[in-house]
């Protein structure tokens, strides 16, 4: 940064995807560094307001633009819209967000798994692992019904989802199904404002809340979800984040 300093005649925006001293307790020590380094520069772009506010909070002074949710830019063309079906599909690692391990296990609602195995993998005949599948196969399986599910059950990790952006929104509403998320997470506002999904404060209330789902609720989110997929399929919210803070920036 100090040698782009040193040329001169530049405007520097520093695009931030995660931080790091947010996510790990052993980097804490280094936040400062960061405020400093985020001080240089003449604009940010963040994640979320969250994160744009605590920030702020923190002593960051530079003007921020917000990302709200990450483009998957890949088209993606499915043959039927996404169905009701009573189950909830998760991507991630299932050790680190220990879903299965607080999934309830005497419901007909299914929670399909999509990633690493593990022996902490709890089993039950309503829980149902599928690995690793590539993007088009993964896209494909998750449009053919359902909802998507952006959870943790670690309060650690659920804390930092107030500030981040998750990479699994994008790619449930790129599949066209619904979302289930936790009441705390940065993008709660946008969801609820679209009707991309439900929101809820703990799986047993997802669980319920699928169980009693009609089709024409159902529908009614798939519909709305289908606007999004275009823009996130063709980058409109980087391409969105970055003429905005080039615009702001010289504009003031």
């Amino acid at each position: 940064m100090n040698k782009l300093l040193g040329i001169g005649n530049l405007n520097i925006i520093i695009f931030i995807h995660d931080i790091r001293p947010m996510m790990f307790l052993t980097e804490q020590i280094n936040m400062p560094s960061y405020i400093e380094l985020f001080n240089v520069a003449n604009y940010l772009i963040v994640p979320s307001k969250n994160m744009a506010q605590y920030l702020g909070e923190k002593g960051v002074t530079t003007p921020m633009v917000t990302q709200h949710l990450w483009d998957s830019n890949k088209e993606m063309v499915f043959q039927e819209v996404s169905k009701l079906k009573r189950q909830i599909n998760f991507i991630g690692n299932d050790a680190k967000f220990m879903i299965s391990k607080n999934f309830p296990t005497n419901s007909d609602v299914t929670l399909e798994l999509y990633g690493r195995k593990n022996d902490e993998m709890v089993k039950a005949e309503n829980i149902n692992y599928h690995g690793f599948l590539d993007e088009y196969n993964l896209l494909h399986e998750l449009h053919k019904g359902g909802f998507g599910l952006v959870w943790t059950e670690d309060m650690y990790w659920r804390e930092y989802m107030r500030y981040n952006t998750s990479f699994k929104t994008s790619t449930y509403l790129r599949a066209g199904i619904p979302l289930i998320v936790h009441e705390s997470i940065s993008c709660r506002k946008m969801i609820e404002d679209n009707h991309w999904g439900i929101i809820v404060n703990s799986l047993a209330e997802a669980v319920e809340k699928v169980k009693a789902m009609t089709v024409e609720e159902y529908n009614s989110y798939v519909e709305a979800i289908q606007g999004i997929k275009y823009p996130l399929e063709h980058g409109y919210f980087t391409k969105k984040v970055l003429v905005d803070s080039v615009y702001k920036l010289f504009v003031h």
